[in-house]
This record gives C-alpha cells, structure tokens and sequence, in this order.
C-alpha cells in the first residue's frame, strides 16, 4: 500500500513539475525572446500569422523560447557576476 501511495503521489509531482516548466518555458521565456528576435531579425520573425493560436505550437514559436531562455540564462549570469558571486 505505501509503494502505491508513493508511485501516486511521485506521478502527481512529475505531472505539476512538466506543466509547471511548459507554462514556463511557454509563457515567460516566449515573451522574453519575442523583443530579442524581433530585433535581431529586423522584424520578420516570429511573423503575425504566428500570433494565432499557442505560442510555441510550431518551429517558431519553440524558437523564440530558446531564445528567451538563453536571454534568461545570460541575464542570471551577468547578475551572479555583478553581484560577486
């Protein structure tokens, strides 16, 4: 009985982790890479038919999140660096 409360409770951890980290990496990192690519490709991506619908549902869209997570990535670092660490 406790492995079966143990592999219930496990499987309901990993469930809120993967759907804490999609939002994530779906919402915050997407909207923190949009201005970056916006910029870096002089306006052409992501496009405004990309707007439609989820944001990260094609290519593009997981594009412009690896860009906000590379931005969130080089961010933290430059503020570990400033701050001494």
């Amino acid at each position: 009985m406790d492995d079966f409360l143990e592999a219930i409770i496990r499987g309901f951890g990993r469930a809120l982790g993967y759907l804490l980290l999609n939002l994530l990496f779906e919402c915050v990192f997407y909207y923190l890479g949009w201005p970056v690519v916006k910029v870096l490709t002089l306006g052409r991506y992501p496009s405004a038919s990309h707007q439609q619908g989820w944001k990260t549902g094609n290519h593009q869209g997981m594009w412009v999140s690896g860009v906000g997570l590379l931005v969130f990535v080089l961010a933290g670092m430059l503020a570990f660096h400033l701050a001494g660490f």
